[in-house]
């Protein structure tokens, strides 16, 4: 019997050593090393894949098949996306820091619609029959036979802003050679316009043509309206607001009641000592200072058509030149400017359709 417990207790004790050789086995080993878990085993934890993948590249691949395109792309051992098989050694690279996944390319920006025009709020009106004249003026463009361009130009302008469009023929500078307006030129050239033609060639003859094209304008338009009405003048490089005559029947309301031309739109300069109000400046001389020009441009013009006459008077009082320097502020005929800010409600100059078609027009 001691015999056989003696047995028992041998085969016990081989049993023991075999365990404590395999704890000893297993103890040299690193047992730090961590049990794989759905995740890192490549199995995404969301059903259908998604946006908690592993990092594994081949648990992407093998988890969404190039299917699923938010799965961020593979990353190396570094945490950092993959560099696509290419191993230079590029230090910048390596210096670069890790901001998480990219954000998936979702194709290119939009594109961003234009800002549309707001159409003005009506104010109550202090000129009930000038908001009503303004309503219903006539708006003619001095347009050359030669520059069909900017006729069209004027015709989209038109279509835009709904405006029906009246053309009106210019005096050319052929015309102005011929001596076909002879009679208008009695007073003389001024100094200025005698020494364009050392500027530019046959520009005196294109400054005296633009003068005529508004002054037989003027008369044209004193023999065919009411003198109730007014009608505004437009040269044909002009950029029309959508809602110009809105705008411009709020406008009014601010201007002094005496005026009888409105320059709606111009280039150059204006003088805050000039300023009548928030909206209008008197348009004072001298027009040029040095290379500075002051309310140039007749682009865009008001006029009351019972006081064109006097207009009329003003300019041929004195020396034939540039138009706009005539139509300057003075005693005897009221003429105000509208302050440059709100030139973009009404009229602007186009200043690419002045030089792109003044390159291929025919004088």
């Amino acid at each position: 019997g001691g015999r056989e417990a003696g047995g028992q207790g041998t085969e016990e004790g081989e049993g023991k050593s075999e365990d404590a050789e395999a704890a000893e086995a297993h103890a040299g080993e690193d047992s730090t090393e961590p049990v794989e878990s759905p995740e890192s085993a490549g199995v995404c934890s969301a059903e259908g894949g998604g946006s908690d993948c592993s990092d594994s590249e081949e648990a992407v691949a093998a988890c969404h098949a190039g299917v699923d395109e938010a799965c961020p792309p593979p990353r190396d051992g570094a945490g950092a996306p993959a560099s696509g098989g290419n191993d230079s050694g590029n230090s910048s690279a390596a210096e670069e820091p890790d901001f998480g996944w990219k954000r998936v390319w979702s194709g290119p920006p939009r594109h961003k619609e234009p800002e549309q025009p707001i159409r003005p709020k009506r104010q109550r009106t202090r000129y009930p029959e000038i908001d009503n004249a303004i309503a219903q003026a006539t708006v003619y463009v001095i347009n050359l036979d030669g520059s069909k361009d900017r006729w069209r130009h004027m015709q989209v302008q038109g279509t835009r802003a709904r405006t029906t469009l009246e053309r009106f023929p210019a005096v050319s500078a052929a015309d102005v050679a011929s001596g076909k307006y002879a009679d208008y030129l009695t007073m003389g050239l001024d100094e200025t316009c005698q020494a364009y033609d050392s500027v530019r060639p046959n520009m005196t003859n294109k400054t005296v043509g633009c003068w005529l094209s508004h002054v037989t304008l003027l008369e044209h338009i004193s023999k065919k309206h009411d003198p109730s009405e007014v009608v505004v003048v437009l040269e044909d490089d002009v950029k029309m607001g959508v809602y110009w005559r809105e705008h411009l029947r709020n406008l009014v309301n601010s201007a002094p009641p005496d005026w009888a031309l409105l320059r709606l739109g111009f280039w150059g300069t204006q003088r805050r000592e000039d300023a009548v109000n928030g909206f209008w400046l008197k348009p004072k001389g001298p027009f040029k200072v040095g290379k500075t020009y002051f309310y140039a441009s007749t682009l865009a013009q008001m006029y009351r058509v019972d006081q064109i006459p006097r207009v009329l008077r003003r300019i041929r009082s004195q020396t034939v030149g540039d138009i706009d320097s005539k139509l300057m502020w003075n005693e005897e005929v009221s003429f105000y400017s509208l302050v440059k800010k709100f030139h973009r409600d009404v009229f602007l100059p186009d200043r690419a359709m002045t030089i792109r078609s003044d390159r291929v027009t025919k004088f």
